[in-house]
C-alpha cells in the first residue's frame, strides 16, 4: 500500500482530466501577468489585447441592441424606451467586462504568439519589413 503523500504525488502528475481540468490547467499555465512576460509580448500582447477588447466592445453593443430590441419590439435608434433599454443593458454588461478584466487580459496573453506568427507570415508572403506587417495586422484585426 502506497502513503498518503505518495498519492498526492502520483496525483499531481497525471494530465488533467475533463474540460473543467484542462481549463484550470490552462489557466495556471497563462494567467500571469508578470512584467518579464509583459515586456517579451511587447506590441503582440498590445495588439491582441486591442482585438480582445474590440471583440468585447462588439458583444457588448449586440447583446445590449438584441436585448433593447426583443424588450420593447422597437430600435434604440427610434424608440425613446428601447434607447432606455439599451443603456440599462449596456450599463449591466459594461460593468460585468470590466469586473472579468483580468480574464481578458489573459486571453489577449494567451493569443498573442498567435499575432506574432499572422505578423511573421504577413512578412513572408508579402516580402515587405516589420512595421508594414504591423500597420497591415492593426487595420485588418483592430
Amino acid at each position: 500500500a502506497s502513503k498518503p503523500g505518495e498519492e498526492a504525488a502520483e496525483d499531481a502528475g497525471r494530465a488533467p482530466r475533463g474540460f473543467r481540468g484542462r481549463a484550470a490547467a490552462w489557466w495556471r499555465r497563462n494567467a500571469k501577468l508578470d512584467r518579464k512576460r509583459l515586456r517579451q509580448m511587447g506590441l503582440m500582447c498590445v495588439l491582441s489585447y486591442g482585438f480582445v477588447s474590440n471583440v468585447n466592445a462588439m458583444l457588448l453593443i449586440c447583446a445590449s441592441t438584441y436585448v433593447a430590441m426583443s424588450t420593447t419590439g422597437a430600435s434604440p435608434l427610434n424608440s425613446a424606451a428601447a434607447l432606455k433599454q439599451f443603456g440599462i443593458t449596456y450599463g449591466g454588461l459594461y460593468l460585468f467586462s470590466n469586473l472579468i478584466r483580468p480574464l481578458r487580459m489573459s486571453l489577449a496573453l494567451a493569443i498573442s504568439p498567435a499575432f506574432e506568427r499572422f505578423v511573421k507570415s504577413i512578412e513572408r508572403r508579402l516580402g515587405c519589413k516589420r512595421w508594414a506587417a504591423v500597420a497591415l495586422t492593426v487595420l485588418l484585426a483592430n
